[in-house]
């Protein structure tokens, strides 16, 4: 594969650290992005449908890697339809990684009853997320519920066993480059 580039700003990559063991910990824009159309079709097909550069699921996903994306951004941001990218590991239907935006300005309630592992809090004490995980038939899940702007972000991150460590911390980021590829000002700094 070769270098990612955003359907929206050819160009544009985030700058991200990692921690010494190779956990992300931050990803910041850069350059703010423009106004986003829809990744190309070529994009919606790479690891990460355009919205996230692939090399961010890094450690999540890896091998032969289908990508599947339903919505766009136009119809995201401008008749507030949900977005949703779908990355999987073929042959493989427990790993995957779901990004999945929807337009909700109310506020949201987290789902009840589907955390048999329990709730963790992912990013800093001021800005944090919360992530239930739970085990399943298929191995394990994690999901992660972000609110930028307007816009809940969900990440969905399935393994074959609870191996879960940092994937939260992932998903933080996840929908952080996802947020500013929709043009969410907060997401765009730091």
């Amino acid at each position: 594969m070769t270098g990612w580039s955003p359907g929206w700003s050819p160009g544009w990559s985030p700058d991200c650290s990692r921690t010494a063991h190779g956990l992300l910990t931050a990803c910041s824009a850069g350059s703010t992005p423009p106004s986003p159309p829809s990744p190309s079709t070529a994009a919606a097909e790479q690891p990460g449908c355009g919205l996230v550069p692939p090399s961010a699921l890094a450690g999540l996903v890896s091998g032969d890697l289908g990508s599947h994306l339903a919505g766009d951004v136009e119809s995201l941001t401008r008749d507030h339809r949900r977005l949703a990218c779908t990355t999987s590991v073929a042959g493989h239907s427990d790993r995957f990684v779901v990004l999945d935006a929807r337009f909700h300005p109310a506020p949201f309630d987290l789902p009840r009853g589907q955390c048999n592992r329990g709730w963790v809090f992912a990013g800093t004490a001021d800005s944090y997320a919360p992530a239930c995980q739970q085990t399943t038939a298929a191995g394990s899940l994690t999901r992660l519920y972000a609110r930028w702007g307007d816009y809940v972000v969900e990440v969905r991150i399935g393994r074959s066993r609870e191996d879960w460590a940092g994937d939260p911390e992932q998903a933080v980021v996840l929908t952080r480059l996802l947020a500013a590829g929709l043009g969410v000002p907060a997401a765009q700094s730091g």
